[in-house]
Parts: C-alpha cells; sequence; structure tokens
C-alpha cells in the first residue's frame, strides 16, 4: 500500500462519517509533544545565557529585518519574472495597448 494512501486512509481525510480524533489534537495532548516544548524552552534559555551581550529584546517573529526580507523577495521576483521573458512581453504589450488607447 502507498504510505501516502495508508496516512490518509488512517486519519479519515475525505470521509465524512470518520469519528475518530483528530491527529493535532492527540498530539497536543500527548507526553511527546510536552517534552518538545521543553526541549525548545531549553535551548533558548541555553541560547540566550551563551552570548556574551546581554539581550535587551528577543522576541522578534522573524529571522531577518522587514527591509531584507523585503529585498529578497523583490529580488526573487524579478528573477522570476525574467526567466519568463515571454509574459512580462504580453504584459507590457497589453499595457502599452491600453495607455496608447487612454491618448
Amino acid at each position: 500500500m502507498n504510505p501516502a494512501e495508508y496516512m490518509l486512509e488512517a486519519i479519515g481525510a475525505g470521509d465524512p462519517n470518520y469519528k475518530g480524533n483528530d491527529w493535532g489534537d492527540i498530539w497536543e495532548n500527548s507526553s511527546d509533544s510536552q517534552e518538545r516544548a521543553k526541549q525548545i524552552q531549553t535551548l533558548l534559555e541555553e541560547r540566550c545565557q551563551a552570548t556574551s551581550h546581554p539581550i535587551t529584546k528577543d522576541d522578534w517573529e522573524f529571522a531577518m529585518p522587514l527591509s531584507t526580507q523585503f529585498v529578497a523577495v523583490v529580488k526573487r521576483c524579478y528573477t522570476r519574472y525574467w526567466r519568463t521573458s515571454q509574459y512580462m512581453i504580453s504584459k507590457f504589450a497589453l499595457h502599452s495597448g491600453r495607455i496608447g488607447q487612454r491618448l
């Protein structure tokens, strides 16, 4: 049996009559989940203690500042557009035509 099909069957995916427990809830209530949460908290505390300078603010949501993320995403988008030049040429022609109609 295909492992993916087995998992879908085991969790009752797509079966409206499935009355079993939700696997997310089972994990959330398991001792394994609690152990992992403690382990993560311990690692975070060790990291804070291991730094040479005191950390005054360590509640950043992301690893990089927003400006760095913005530049990375824009570069990625431009690279994607450059690789699909036919799409960009057609968009340019479409918008040039619309601007020409307005003038």
